[in-house]
């Protein structure tokens, strides 16, 4: 017989806590100040390898502040991806105490390195879906169009260097010059800019 391992003590309070976790239900939130974040999976090499892809992307002005790829959905690439995020944060003057980060409840959101990096040492309100994706739309839409229109570039990358290679230059793009219809047909970086939201060593150009 296999005995299951207990539920981690953060497991235990989440699920005392159960119907107040969402944080980000029904508040209008202002630039940077509420983040979504989730994995996806990106083939690559002629659909015959598979990346783990993780972002942050500012519900405000759709802005994705840091990202991370690598071939485990773990808390290693995740960690890489935050302390992107704090990087730019930085670029803006900003820290993260009192940012909301919204995510669903994997493993990974749950465990004690991340909520240790967040909740402890950036002083980050930590807020969970309670009903998965339904209640994180902000990612999955982003997810939706970055891999459609991205598709068939990432399948043509050879390796995973090659890959997030391809990523970041889509990245840059996605934050200076895509427009996007949420923030007056825009694009992200221009959209914070007219906010008063200027970056010390970015261009929205």
């Amino acid at each position: 017989r296999v005995i299951r391992p207990k539920p981690s003590q953060v497991v235990r309070i989440l699920r005392q806590a159960k119907g107040h976790l969402n944080l980000a239900a029904g508040i209008d939130p202002g630039p940077l100040d509420l983040l979504s974040t989730d994995f996806t999976e990106i083939p690559f090499c002629g659909g015959n390898r598979k990346a783990q892809l993780i972002a942050m992307i500012d519900v405000a002005s759709e802005w994705v502040p840091g990202w991370a790829v690598g071939v485990s959905k773990d808390r290693g690439l995740a960690l890489e991806c935050w302390r992107k995020v704090v990087e730019a944060y930085g670029m803006f003057g900003r820290d993260m105490a009192g940012v909301v980060v919204h995510s669903d409840q994997d493993p990974v959101f749950t465990s004690y390195d991340w909520l240790r990096a967040l909740a402890v040492d950036s002083g980050v309100r930590i807020s969970f879906s309670e009903r998965g994706a339904w209640e994180n739309p902000w990612i999955e839409s982003f997810w939706s169009r970055f891999k459609t229109e991205n598709r068939d570039l990432f399948l043509d990358a050879k390796d995973l260097k090659d890959l997030e290679g391809l990523i970041e230059g889509r990245m840059r793009y996605y934050n200076g010059s895509r427009r996007h219809s949420s923030v007056g047909n825009r694009p992200p970086l221009a959209y914070l800019k007219s906010e008063g939201i200027g970056p010390r060593t970015l261009s929205a150009d």
